[in-house]
C-alpha cells in the first residue's frame, strides 16, 4: 500500500568509482554494512532572479549546482575471515585512507618491547615492514604491512621508534587481514545509495568525513558524512545483502594508551579525521559538479581521563610543553575480529574540566599528528587481523 514507508527498513550502499565520478551499479553484496541513523541531506543552489522593475514580485529562480549527502554510523567490526575486507571497507577507502594488506611472522620473546603500531621493523638481512597494532612479550607473531623485501625466519627484527627487537621463526604468511591508513593521493571516489523501504537516494562522486565513535561498555562506530552529486530518487526494492555475522566487540579491556598513561581510567574516546571536502565545480557537467575532492585534514581526537596529580600525569605541563606521545586501543577478537586503532604520534593540544559521578575529569582534545616532519599519511591506522 503507498504511502507507509517504514524508517528502520533501510540499507546503505557503497561502492568505489572505476571512474571518478561515473555512478557505479549498486548491488546487493555493497550494501553489507549494519547501519544507525542514516540521513539524507541535499545541496541544490538556486539563483533568486530579483531584477530592477516596477512590481517588488519575484521571478522564478534558476536550479544551479546539485549536490546531496548522505551519511550514517556502522559498527566497528572485523569480518571474521583475515583475508576478507570489512564491509566498511570500501567506505572508509572514499574518506581518505588507503588499504594494505597485512601479513604476519612468528616471533619468539620480545625484548625492550612492545613493538609500536606504524613503527618501522627491520631485519636483520634489510627486509623492512609497518607494524599493525601493538605487540607486546608473549605475542606469537608480529602483524606488519610489507614494505621492502621479506623477512626471513631465524631473523633478528628491531622496531625503528621503539628499539624492540625479537627473533622470528618461521617464513612470514600472507592474507592477515588488513590495515587502514590515510593518504594524500589518489583517494578514491565512491558511488553511494539511501534504500528506504522501496525508495532510493544516490550519489555518485562522492567523498567522505570519518569519526571513531567509542563510549565504555558499547560497541565501538565508525560515523560516515558523505558529499556527493545529486541523482533523482527513484522507487527500487530494498537489496538482499548478505550481512556479516560477526558480533561486535564492547569497549572494555582494550589496554588503552593515551599520550604516555597506559592505566588512564576515562568512558568516551572519539576521533575525527576533520576532512576538507570541497565541490569539483565544472560549467561543462549537467550537474555543475564533477565529484567532491578532500583537500586537507585536521585529525583530532577527544578523551576523558580521570583528572591526576600533577606527580602522575601533569596534563597541563603536557600541553605547555607540546609533550608528544601515541593513542592506542584495541578490541580483543579471534583471527579476523581483532581491532586496532593507533595513532603513533599525538599531542596535547587543550585541556578541559568536568564531573562524572562526583569524580573530576580532565577532558582532552590531542592533536593526531605526523611521526616526523618528512613522513606523513601516518595520523591513524585501524587493522582488522
Amino acid at each position: 500500500m503507498a504511502g507507509k514507508l517504514l524508517s528502520r527498513k533501510a540499507q546503505i550502499a557503497v561502492e568505489i568509482e572505476g571512474t571518478e565520478g561515473t555512478a557505479e551499479t549498486l548491488v546487493d553484496a555493497d550494501a553489507t554494512m549494519l547501519v544507525y541513523d542514516p540521513t539524507y541531506s541535499l545541496n541544490v543552489g538556486r539563483f533568486q532572479r530579483q531584477p530592477a522593475r516596477a512590481t517588488l514580485s519575484r521571478l522564478a529562480g534558476i536550479v544551479g549546482m546539485q549536490g546531496a549527502g548522505i551519511g550514517w554510523k556502522t559498527e566497528l567490526k572485523g569480518s571474521g575471515s583475515i583475508a576478507t575486507e570489512p564491509a566498511w571497507s570500501d567506505a572508509i577507502q572514499c574518506c581518505g585512507f588507503a588499504k594494505a594488506t597485512v601479513s604476519s611472522v612468528a616471533i619468539g620473546a620480545i625484548s625492550g618491547g612492545p613493538f609500536e603500531p606504524g613503527e618501522t621493523i627491520t631485519g636483520a638481512g634489510g627486509a623492512t615492514g609497518r607494524v599493525v597494532g601493538e605487540v607486546a612479550n608473549g605475542a606469537a607473531a608480529v602483524h606488519y604491512v610489507a614494505i621492502s623485501s621479506v623477512i626471513g625466519s631465524s631473523e633478528l627484527i628491531t622496531g625503528g621508534t621503539s628499539g624492540a627487537t625479537a627473533t622470528t621463526s618461521g617464513t612470514p604468511a600472507a592474507d592477515k587481514g588488513f590495515e587502514y591508513r590515510p593518504t594524500s593521493d589518489d583517494i578514491e571516489s565512491g558511488t553511494v545509495g539511501l534504500y528506504e523501504d522501496g525508495l532510493k537516494k544516490m550519489i555518485h562522486g562522492a567523498r567522505g568525513n570519518l569519526t571513531v565513535e567509542a563510549t565504555v561498555g558499547e560497541p565501538v562506530f565508525l560515523g560516515f558524512d558523505f558529499s556527493g552529486v545529486y541523482n533523482a530518487e527513484t522507487d527500487a526494492a530494498l537489496l538482499s545483502p548478505t550481512y556479516e555475522s560477526t558480533i561486535p566487540k564492547a569497549f572494555l579491556n582494550v589496554g588503552a594508551t593515551v599520550l604516555s598513561d597506559s592505566a588512564a581510567c576515562f568512558t568516551a574516546l572519539n576521533i575525527e579525521m576533520a576532512n576538507e571536502i570541497v565541490a569539483r565545480e565544472c560549467a561543462n557537467n549537467a550537474k555543475g559538479i564533477l565529484s567532491y575532492l578532500i583537500t586537507g585534514r585536521a585529525p583530532t581526537a577527544s578523551v576523558n581521563p580521570e583528572k591526576a596529580l600533577v606527580a602522575d600525569t601533569d596534563v597541563y605541563g603536557q600541553l605547555i610543553a607540546g609533550t608528544t606521545g601515541r593513542l592506542y586501543a584495541e578490541l580483543s577478537g579471534a583471527a579476523g575480529e581483532k581491532i586496532t586503532i593507533a595513532s603513533p604520534r599525538v599531542v596535547n593540544a587543550d585541556v578541559g574540566k568536568s564531573d562524572r559521578s562526583g569524580l573530576q575529569v580532565a577532558d582532552l582534545t590531542l592533536e593526531l599528528i605526523a611521526a616526523t616532519v618528512s613522513a606523513g599519511d601516518d595520523e591513524l591506522q585501524i587493522g582488522m587481523i
